[in-house]
């Protein structure tokens, strides 16, 4: 027996692996009545007799339920037999619940069957679709249902597009379908600002299942086409009546803009309206003039609101109202934060993944997450060692650790740091509480802190300690976490502190998580990243 056709066999609902193991031990049970039934000349009748038998083990049949998507579909009982089932309908309704095996099944299941000599099968005379290969009515069940499941594609696509649209302009977006998931392009931060707040709050979902949003470390989308070309320019326009834009796209489409150059590709967008904010170079309504131009120099990833800045100087901090520390925020950063900082994050915790589990424990996550805000509990995760939780203060400091954090290197993995779905840890007997620890850096001179944090680099600095505290000292206590380039020990405020560089960030951040807040020479010392480039630069 081909081992393509029990596949097949194993994906027909009425037969599944229970047809296979009736049959197998019918044919080979017994060598005397394997013979007397191929001698019968009632073939058909014997056949009938049998599919009787395989109904009668079927119903007498019991499986164990299995969690795996294989054995779940397996363990369901097969559905009665019809002589008019349609096999690719019954996937195409099952295939939310095995979503993975309707795919397997398409593929196998669209296999033509044949049994004509090789020289029939690799013959150029064209005789794919007869009476002696595949039925025509096969092929066209085939073809109707990758329209079908082309259509409800695309009705996901504009459910998703639905969603979005009321907040602005979707410029780009990207299916990933493999994964669940997509990637949505805005036409400016705002937009994708107040979308994310919104859905915060509201869970949207689609077609009964929810959907969840955040933001993605991709600064912009690219298409395939823009790869391909290098370059490409893109503009949408609305008219009042649909007709005038079919007649638009009939008369300019592939016509050139100047002579020779500048071909144009006039499609249909999915959107139904366009939104626009501003009227100058990049957008315009032309049935309202009155709408402002665009604020100049705007940075493009500030977070800012329309209201002039969510930190601006004198401004209260609407974007993220729940902040204790806005104004530690607004003395750090000016005004203005980082680029890739958006500060509309609510979610506190972020989950820690690709960990050295034989090196990491709560202690050491606390010493790293620490520079970027106060630090409410920690839990490692016993059933995936690689992984933690990490509770941050407020959903700001939690994106500065995503931010700073993601890809950083140590102890000899890249550190994969993400929102977590969880808005808090449960305490717990596996879980570290460091609400109430002195060592948290942000309960007292907040807005230092903050306008140190940054991602980790090659030098640290190390402050609190003892006055009669040597360079050979210093680097006796760090050396064991790498090759020490340089240091340069300093007094300021009449305080000794000193500034370190190793020759790789790694070593630098295991000398960070190992040795910040342990003893040196009877005090406690405390250690950062510093954003010197050089050790010959001055201290402060």
């Amino acid at each position: 027996m081909s081992g393509i056709l029990g596949v097949a066999c194993i994906f027909d609902p009425r037969y599944k692996k229970k047809f296979i193991e009736y049959y197998f031990s019918m044919v080979y049970g017994g060598v005397k009545e394997f013979s007397s039934i191929r001698s019968t000349g009632d073939s058909y009748k014997k056949a009938t007799k049998w599919m009787t038998g395989f109904d009668d083990y079927v119903n007498n049949g019991d499986c164990a339920v299995v969690a795996d998507e294989l054995y779940s579909y397996l363990d369901e009982k097969v559905i009665p037999r019809m002589e008019d089932f349609n096999i690719l309908s019954w996937w195409k309704t099952n295939a939310n619940m095995y979503p993975t095996l309707a795919r397997i099944a398409r593929d196998i299941l669209a296999i033509p069957i044949t049994t004509v000599a090789s020289e029939s099968a690799f013959s150029t005379s064209g005789r794919v679709v007869s009476p002696h290969r595949l039925k025509s009515e096969a092929i066209s069940q085939f073809a109707t249902y990758l329209e079908e499941e082309q259509d409800e594609q695309d009705e996901q696509e504009n459910d998703l597009l639905q969603l979005f649209q009321p907040f602005g302009v979707i410029t780009k977006l990207v299916m990933l379908r493999a994964k669940n998931q997509a990637l949505l392009q805005m036409q400016d931060v705002p937009s994708a600002i107040n979308a994310l707040q919104f859905y915060t709050n509201v869970q949207p979902t689609i077609r009964g299942r929810n959907v969840y949003v955040q933001f993605s470390s991709h600064q912009e989308l690219t298409t395939m086409e823009q790869n391909a070309q290098g370059r490409g320019f893109q503009a949408l326009i609305q008219y009042q009546l649909r007709p005038s834009a079919v007649v638009a796209r009939s008369s300019l489409q592939g016509r050139n803009i100047y002579d020779g150059c500048c071909q144009l590709d006039i499609q249909f967008s999915n959107l139904d309206e366009l939104q626009v904010n501003y009227n100058n170079e990049r957008s315009r309504d032309f049935t309202n003039p009155n709408l402002p131009a665009e604020q100049k120099g705007r940075p493009s990833q500030s977070g800012y609101s329309e209201a002039g800045g969510m930190y601006a100087p004198g401004a209260r901090a609407v974007a993220f109202p729940q902040m204790a520390n806005a104004a530690a925020i607004a003395a750090a950063f000016g005004g203005g934060l980082p680029p890739g900082i958006t500060g509309t994050n609510d979610r506190c915790t972020v989950l820690v993944s690709n960990l050295n589990s034989d090196r990491i424990d709560e202690d050491k996550l606390f010493n790293l997450f620490s520079l970027y805000g106060n630090i409410i509990r920690i839990k490692l995760l016993r059933n995936k060692p690689d992984h933690a939780l990490v509770q941050m203060g407020d959903g700001f400091q939690a994106e500065l650790a995503v931010h700073f954090l993601k890809g950083a290197l140590l102890f000899g993995k890249r550190l994969e740091v993400n929102f977590s779905k969880h808005p808090n840890i449960t305490q717990g007997a596996d879980t570290h509480e460091y609400m109430n620890s002195n060592l948290n850096r942000f309960n007292r001179n907040a807005a230092k802190n903050y306008r140190y944090c940054c991602s980790p680099t090659k030098m640290i600095h190390l402050s609190t300690l003892p006055q009669d505290v040597t360079e050979e000292e210093i680097v006796s206590h760090l050396e064991e976490h790498g090759s020490i380039v340089n240091t340069k020990l300093f007094e300021m405020n009449g305080k000794k502190q000193a500034l370190v560089l190793f020759e790789t960030e790694e070593q630098a951040t295991e000398a960070l998580v190992c040795k910040h807040a342990s003893s040196l020479g009877g005090s406690i010392i405390r250690i950062s990243f510093s954003q010197l480039q050089s050790i010959r630069e001055n201290s402060q």
